[in-house]
């Protein structure tokens, strides 16, 4: 079965609603969203985003919020999942300058586990970190000038962020926006990041095919996983930590043992 065609279908975005109800995100139709019920396979609700094209996208933990950046500028929405109604939208990047004129839209938008922040990173900017519940601003990280932003994830407690800057992974602390380590280099451009349950590894998936784990203090280089023969663009660590998923452009999904180098 299948929810909707996945020929015409975009920016699949999954997780749970209320009492653990599985959804799925999709575009399939110009300048709206639709909310599918993966248990009854029905439509749950339509948001109505006004703009064709997507980007940066999550939905909080408990599923009651989605959020969505826009193409035509550095600002966000976030909606609300049981009504498809919006919640807030977020500008304060759009105040940002790039002398560099560079292309701007938000690349990467992530809430914290508990859903009380969300994260938000344009393709070239800084890094903020936003009061889910009412609009506030609550850090900016300046990541001076370091490169194009690819990706962005808060570790499983929250107090740390991953972001993918040019070729590395750098991890702030999410309290204070002070940098604590950076690892990567060697062609391996993250596309995608993701902690462990446990917060002490990081996952990133490469444009280089490649799957690449870390230890999340001291930057230490545990596994490469090299299987994927195109860019590497989603990536999960299981509840347990011992597995990942990835998802590549060679139209495969990967299940990895995560502790095991063979």
């Amino acid at each position: 079965d299948t929810l909707v065609d996945s020929t015409q279908a975009t920016l699949p975005v999954r997780g749970s609603y209320g009492d653990e109800i599985p959804i799925t995100i999709v575009a399939n139709e110009p300048g709206k969203l639709h909310v599918w019920d993966e248990t009854t396979r029905q439509k749950h609700s339509v948001f109505s985003i006004g703009h064709v094209r997507h980007c940066g996208s999550a939905i909080s933990q408990d599923g009651k919020w989605f959020a969505n950046g826009s193409p035509q500028d550095k600002s966000f929405t976030v909606w609300n999942v049981a009504n498809g109604e919006k919640h807030f939208t977020f500008t304060d990047h759009c105040n940002e300058t790039d002398s560099q004129a560079h292309p701007l839209f938000i690349s990467c938008v992530a809430f914290s586990p508990d859903g009380r922040r969300i994260l938000s990173v344009p393709q070239f900017g800084n890094v903020k970190i936003w009061n889910a519940m009412d609009g506030g601003d609550v850090l900016t990280i300046d990541l001076h000038a370091s490169g194009r932003v690819f990706c962005a994830a808060f570790s499983a407690d929250g107090r740390r962020i991953a972001v993918g800057i040019g070729s590395y992974v750098t991890v702030f602390d999410a309290s204070n926006g002070d940098k604590i380590t950076a690892y990567g280099g060697n062609g391996h451009r993250p596309n995608c990041v993701a902690f462990s349950p446990d917060g002490k590894r990081v996952a990133s998936g490469g444009q280089d095919h490649t799957i690449r784990i870390w230890d999340s203090s001291t930057g230490q280089d545990c596994l490469s996983l090299t299987e994927h023969t195109g860019p590497v663009l989603s990536i999960a660590f299981s509840a347990d930590g011992t597995r990942i998923v990835s998802g590549s452009q060679d139209g495969v999904i990967k299940i990895w043992d995560a502790a095991d180098k063979e």
